[in-house]
């Protein structure tokens, strides 16, 4: 039986090895799937056979690091070995908190001033554009960030005589913020036990991987969201290490998860599968544990997804269209538009006619098979409330009109799907010739008109910048070291492994506690199935980026699985 167990995991990197020949094939055939072709298949079996190959040799040899019987003695022998946990108290764990803060904070700040004149994504100054009523207040960006970027926009204006300085102050904030939230998790891993040259590898790890400050310090919703995010992973572990909150953390864990969910509208669901898990995981517990946690769970969800949502109608803020949350359907069904028009229905064109922006006769030259904002995301000026959807009435005959063709044309959906997240599942060059690396923007190339005749709005690249760009790259550029900024990487490869891991005999602690531990990031890859683009420019890095920053915790949190999993 446990052979047979052992035999149904080599499932997960075969099916890694299908999705990345589908996912090459339509990278280097203009978005284009042919089942029919033995390329696609041959492919599978040598993408399958690698990944295979690559799992189970990374599995021996975290298991030949962690065997202290016997084999070679290296350096980092016992480095996946827990210690036993600190009985320094508190003074122990502030020490390592300190020196990790300092460590952190300091190699970041090196980014930080190199990219002092800011980093302003475009979907920063929609929203600044709301703030000053210039465009109409919406909540297709969440409206909690709109306001926070409008305060520090003035704090600017008031204090430097320039809106922009204070973004930047807002982005130093987050630098700082999300060094101190690391900091906290790794000493308190640190202090429940965790070796200390593997928290040691992680502390260095999240200092000078470029991609974190880079990212962090970007005024976008993402950056601001993976802050709050941090302070609810750290009160998360702190309960599964502890097996209990106070009631000043409880507190802390639901003000969290709401703002982080008020953030990033994806975060919501990210958190509310978590708790769910959580849910479950505390019935093994004690009943006031379980009572604890079930009543934050609640409390959030109630507060996100119905009085929130109250909220912005009672105040007029005017909803995000649905259209965000089926990306995909509407790429499969301009697909269809694209290349089965003639045989769709006068009826069919037009329920699509009046639930999207675009002339349903302009679908087949806007399509794009590897971004569905030239359909769904189309801003007509000047600015109106309405993005994307023109009668949410017909949503339902829209999704309707999607089942039935995906009946009919099930691969012409797979093809229109496959595109949209080909940045998850190739290594191959994409459609602006980055290739699969993480895009970072260094500058504010592209903004909303008129932003720049409301705030000081510099598109420029400084010298800085440049300096910043330059170093990236470079860094980007090294041999191995180059996989670490592969989109796929975050997105598939290093989440399944660890699934792969976890469910392995040489991974020693609970399994349904290391799956906990893992929920999220594997809900994260699920929402990444679901995302408008995938291949170009620095939007997928965005998107990615709450992997990038949990995987390194994580590691940390499974060498403890034996020490605070062993309830579930």
């Amino acid at each position: 039986m446990q052979i047979r167990k052992q035999h149904l995991r080599l499932f997960i990197p075969i099916l890694l090895g299908l999705f990345f020949s589908l996912g090459d094939y339509v990278a280097t055939h203009d978005g284009v799937l042919d089942l029919c072709s033995k390329m696609i298949w041959f492919q599978a079996l040598e993408f399958s056979m690698y990944f295979v190959v690559l799992f189970v040799v990374f599995e021996l040899l975290i298991g030949h690091i962690n065997n202290e019987q016997g084999g070679i003695k290296i350096a980092l022998g016992s480095c996946f070995h827990r210690r036993e946990p600190s009985i320094a108290k508190s003074r122990c764990r502030l020490s390592h908190l300190i020196i990790y803060f300092i460590f952190i904070a300091t190699a970041w700040s090196f980014w930080l001033y190199l990219l002092r004149s800011g980093i302003f994504w475009s979907d920063t100054s929609q929203q600044i554009l709301q703030y000053y009523g210039v465009e109409t207040l919406s909540d297709h960006h969440p409206v909690l960030v709109t306001f926070i970027y409008g305060l520090f926009c003035e704090f600017g204006t008031a204090v430097f005589g320039s809106a922009t300085k204070g973004l930047v102050i807002l982005g130093a904030i987050q630098l700082y913020s999300a060094a101190l939230l690391i900091s906290l998790i790794c000493s308190d891993f640190y202090h429940f036990g965790a070796n200390s040259i593997l928290c040691l590898i992680v502390v260095v790890f999240f200092a000078i991987f470029p991609v974190f400050p880079v990212m962090i310090c970007s005024i976008a919703k993402d950056s601001l969201s993976i802050v709050f995010f941090l302070g609810y992973i750290w009160l998360f572990f702190r309960f599964l290490l502890s097996k209990n909150l106070s009631v000043l953390e409880i507190l802390g864990i639901v003000l969290f998860s709401i703002i982080a969910s008020l953030t990033k509208k994806t975060m919501g669901y990210i958190i509310f599968g978590v708790d769910v898990l959580l849910c479950l995981y505390t019935f093994n517990l004690s009943k006031k544990c379980c009572v604890k946690i079930l009543l934050s769970s609640v409390f959030f969800s109630l507060t996100v997804f119905v009085l929130v949502p109250q909220l912005y109608a009672t105040a007029n803020v005017f909803p995000g269209g649905k259209q965000e949350m089926i990306a995909p359907i509407i790429q499969q069904v301009a697909h269809d538009v694209k290349y089965s028009k003639d045989e769709m229905t006068n009826e069919d064109l037009n329920v699509i006619d009046k639930f999207l922006l675009t002339n349903v006769c302009d679908i087949p030259s806007k399509y794009n098979w590897g971004c569905v904002d030239s359909i769904k995301d189309i801003i007509r000026y000047p600015l109106t409330p309405i993005r994307g959807v023109n009668d949410e009435s017909y949503f339902n005959k829209f999704i309707k009109l999607w089942a039935v063709n995906s009946m009919k044309d099930p691969i012409g959906h797979l093809e229109a799907w496959i595109g949209l997240i080909d940045g998850w599942i190739t290594f191959r060059t994409d459609q602006d010739g980055s290739g699969n690396y993480l895009v970072l923007p260094m500058y504010s190339g592209w903004y909303y008109e008129p932003v720049d005749k409301v705030i000081d709005w510099n598109p420029t690249c400084s010298a800085g910048a440049s300096v910043a760009q330059q170093i990236y790259l470079s860094i980007q550029s090294l041999p191995i070291i180059n996989a670490l900024f592969f989109r796929s990487t975050w997105a598939s490869i290093i989440p399944l492994f660890l699934l792969f891991y976890v469910l392995g005999d040489k991974y020693s602690g609970s399994k349904k506690g290391a799956l906990l531990i893992l929920s999220p990031v594997l809900i994260t890859c699920l929402t990444l199935l679901i995302v408008p683009i995938s291949i170009v420019g620095g939007e997928p890095t965005r998107y990615v980026f709450s992997n990038i920053c949990l995987i390194p915790i994580l590691v940390l949190a499974l060498s403890l699985d034996s020490l605070f999993c062993n309830h579930g």
